[in-house]
């Protein structure tokens, strides 16, 4: 048979290629020279001044296109951003759903899925740090290309009133009265230098524009990458939010696995066992004339049945008896036998019911029970006997003032005990299995092998309808039990 006893388990958004053509110069026709003589330099504008201007309006435009590239590099981070925190999302969906159905195999994956999912949201922040940062560096680069812009500007108008001023000198040149040859000399070369001028205007014209195109794509790009961090923001309150949703499941349901392994912990055996038990005949029958009539008559039977059988306690001590076997599994933790949880002290007087209901059976007598009266009056009679801390023999004050204890003063009922003492396997404490085998010891003491108490404890053993045992420490090698009987 098996005892079962319960115990008590980002980057920025930039649209950065634009549309037109980076700009070049119109060439230039010459006009053919001629014999012009004088020009006052003070009069006219210089190539170096022309050279200059399209020098500006060209390096405007090269900080266009490199500010272009730059934003477009950081429009793709914030797309990947957006994508980190699209699976993040998806990773926390996937955690919740699985904390709700959670076992604790399921919890263990959901630790890893939300350190992940809170390692993502690490990494979003860093992102929005990053994108933050760009988002201040577009801005100075979009002041700078501003500054670009408006200086562009005012070379365009300074060109263009040059233009004025060279058609001014024409028109004054004309109606002069000076040489016509000379007139007409200082006529071509103004010309020359509108058509000059005019070129540099349609440059620096062009250049304006297309800056000014750059100009509004960047703010544009800067605007919407401020937009999409602050998108990012939410999407990182969210998941943080998720984080704690998907935290505070997680927790409930290890309460409930907790709870739930309580239970199953409660009810999970310390120890499981089994008695095979094959009296000889002539044993049975001795035993069995006994039970039916305790006398000097039987008593001595019994004693020559048991010489005769060759039956040896300490084998039973030893589990070499083929007449009783025993089996158990686990109890393989130290105990304290002076301090035995209330389990322990369940599963020992289970235990010494369940042998002594083995070796019944086998010889044909009444079955006994446990009784939760006499167990305490047990482990009453237990402390009061430790107590005086001296081997002997029963002590009727102490069953007197065991019983009014537990049964009430005016209670006349005398429950009956026997008292046996054996050796402890080792002075070191004993584990729970140590214990139980020396149990069955313990009854066969009392029944079979009980010929120095001249088989008074088998008479009163096996008379009882209930019982009820303890075991104390008689000292570092000795340990009593004491089964109580009613």
């Amino acid at each position: 048979m098996t005892l079962k006893t319960s115990l008590i388990a980002s980057s920025l958004l930039a649209t950065a290629v634009l549309s037109s053509e980076q700009v070049k110069a119109d060439t230039i026709q010459e006009t053919p020279e001629s014999s012009v003589k004088t020009v006052t330099p003070a009069e006219v504008v210089t190539a170096e001044q022309i050279e200059q201007a399209r020098s500006d309006a060209d390096n405007a435009a090269a900080d266009v296109v490199l500010q272009e590239s730059q934003t477009g590099y950081v429009y793709n981070n914030l797309q990947d951003a957006i994508v980190a925190e699209e699976v993040a999302q998806n990773t926390l969906t996937t955690a919740q759903t699985q904390a709700e159905n959670a076992t604790p195999e399921v919890i263990t994956q959901v630790d890893t899925e939300i350190a992940t999912a809170q390692t993502t949201v690490e990494n979003l922040e860093t992102a929005i740090d990053v994108a933050q940062n760009q988002v201040k560096e577009n801005q100075t680069v979009y002041n700078d290309v501003t500054t670009d812009v408006n200086t562009a500007q005012v070379n365009y108008e300074t060109a263009q009133l040059e233009v004025e001023a060279a058609a001014t000198k024409i028109e004054t040149l004309q109606s002069s009265n000076e040489d016509l040859t000379t007139i007409e000399s200082q006529v071509q070369e103004a010309e020359k230098t509108v058509i000059e001028k005019t070129t540099a205007v349609m440059v620096a014209e062009n250049k304006v524009v297309e800056a000014k195109e750059s100009d509004s794509q960047l703010e544009q790009a800067i605007t919407e990458a401020k937009s999409n961090v602050e998108t990012s923001k939410e999407q990182e309150k969210q998941a943080e939010s998720d984080v704690s949703v998907a935290n505070q499941k997680m927790l409930a349901t290890q309460k409930v696995v907790e709870s739930k392994t309580a239970e199953v912990e409660s009810v999970k055996p310390l120890v499981t066992y089994s008695f095979d038990v094959n009296l000889p005949q002539e044993v049975k029958d001795a035993a069995r004339a006994l039970y039916d009539d305790y006398s000097p008559e039987t008593v001595e039977n019994m004693r020559q049945v048991m010489k005769a059988s060759g039956l040896k306690v300490n084998d039973v001590a030893q589990n070499k008896a083929d007449w009783l076997k025993y089996n158990i599994e686990g109890g393989d933790d130290v105990i304290d036998v002076e301090n035995l949880t209330d389990k322990q002290f369940e599963v020992i007087n289970q235990y010494y019911v369940d042998a002594y209901n083995a070796l019944a059976d086998e010889l044909g007598f009444p079955r006994t029970s446990l009784n939760s009266k006499l167990m305490e009056i047990a482990k009453i009679r237990a402390d009061m006997y430790d107590q005086k801390d001296t081997y002997q023999s029963h002590d009727y004050n102490i069953i007197k003032a065991s019983n009014r204890q537990v049964l009430g003063e005016k209670n006349q009922n005398i429950v009956g005990e026997n008292l046996d003492q054996f050796a402890l396997i080792s002075e070191k404490q004993p584990t729970l299995k140590d214990l139980l085998s020396q149990t069955v010891i313990a009854v066969n003491s009392f029944t079979l092998f009980d010929q120095p108490g001249n088989y008074g404890h088998f008479d009163t053993l096996t008379h009882n309808s209930a019982i009820g045992i303890d075991i104390y420490k008689l000292n570092t090698k000795k340990v009593k039990i004491i089964p109580i009987m009613f």
